[in-house]
């Protein structure tokens, strides 16, 4: 599992800054200087080694399964989309 983040926010609250800094190598944490949606993700993908690729954004929620599941629907599809819930 690798996960990258995409930050384009330019200053965050402390704490949160702290919490990004600890987890040192555990994440790959990009801080471009763009602010866009579709950049983002390209940067993202360009920084990936997976062959699987989850796309998140800072306002999703989720199970606790939720990796898994999408992994294992791609054993039956190429392409999978969750179910959006506005």
């Amino acid at each position: 599992l690798e996960i990258i983040l995409v930050d384009q926010t330019r200053t965050h609250h402390s704490e949160t800054e702290a919490f990004l800094q600890s987890l040192g190598q555990k994440i790959k944490w990009l801080r471009p200087n763009f602010a866009s949606v579709t950049k983002a993700r390209n940067e993202g993908v360009k920084h990936s080694s997976g062959e699987i690729i989850l796309m998140i954004d800072d306002d999703t929620t989720f199970g606790s399964d939720f990796v898994t599941h999408h992994v294992d629907a791609h054993e039956s599809y190429d392409i999978v989309q969750g179910r959006v819930v506005e």
